[in-house]
């Protein structure tokens, strides 16, 4: 193979050419990572943030619907003690309708909030997702110009 010439560049051979190429490569793919896995975590922070609220609303749904499923009860034994008299069961009936009418209004806002607070997990995937193409795209790239 002593036919063979060697390809420079002002001087310089092509593999040391080519490990500049890769090592700038390697660099920014390492950089790209540590951002993604800053943003990943800033969303991860404010998802937990957003969570806070809705996860009181769930532990007062599930007090407020245990005090309603006892009052269901406490009304349907006065139902059946008193019979066709409804003075304290309607009261009592009354109390748990309003106690069921709660509980499903605090589990939709807080189904609503969590929903919300996941969503914020869409910037970081987005993100990753534009990265990758751009890594796809600066590696065919590369791939071309070692071609030529």
């Amino acid at each position: 193979m002593a036919d063979q010439a060697t390809i420079s560049s002002n001087g310089k051979s092509a593999s040391r050419l080519a490990a500049r190429s890769i090592a700038g490569l390697t660099h920014d793919v390492v950089t790209l990572a540590e951002l993604q896995a800053r943003l990943a975590a800033c969303d991860v922070k404010e998802m937990a943030r957003g969570l806070i609220l809705p996860i009181v609303l769930a532990v007062i749904m599930v007090v407020t619907l245990l005090g309603a499923i006892f009052t269901c009860f406490f009304a349907a034994a006065y139902a059946l003690v008193e019979g066709a008299e409804w003075s304290h069961t309607a009261a009592f009936s009354a109390s748990a309708g309003g106690g069921l009418v709660l509980v499903a209004l605090l589990g939709c806002v807080a189904w609503y909030l969590v929903r919300d607070s996941i969503r914020t997990l869409e910037r970081s995937r987005n993100e990753l997702s534009e990265n990758l193409k751009a890594l796809k795209a600066m590696l065919k790239n590369h791939e071309q110009q070692q071609a030529r």
